[in-house]
């Protein structure tokens, strides 16, 4: 059975080129657009990694990423923050919500495959 990864992120053409590049990799993909979508796939899917952008509107990807970690049912979900805010211990933030690793953008499509392969095969 495939892996599973549950991609977050608000902007629409970022979504389809993360979605893409996953995909590629042989993973099953399940699209949310915002924190609220991704908490109703959590709550009725089975997830193995997320690729989380940190600043979507209203639930924010520190928030989503506290809650995921919080919950037992997801707590073991890997969580692979993206940014483009690039501020000081940015990757210590997200460290601290429950982050598994951060990826700055851009970056290259073989970095987010390459942490994908690294944690979930």
């Amino acid at each position: 059975m495939a892996k599973s990864v549950l991609i977050v992120e608000d902007d629409p053409d970022t979504l389809e080129v993360f979605k893409q590049i996953v995909e590629s990799t042989g993973f099953e993909v399940k699209l949310a657009d915002s924190g609220e979508r991704a908490f109703e796939l959590l709550s009725v899917n089975h997830f193995d990694a997320m690729v989380l952008d940190i600043m979507l509107p209203r639930v924010d990807g520190f928030e989503l990423a506290r809650r995921v970690k919080a919950d037992p049912k997801t707590s073991n979900i890997v969580i692979i923050a993206v940014t483009a805010l690039d501020i000081p211990n940015i990757l210590e933030k997200c460290r601290a919500a429950g982050a598994t690793e951060l990826l700055l953008k851009p970056f290259e499509p073989k970095a987010l495959v390459n942490l994908l392969h690294k944690y979930i095969g």
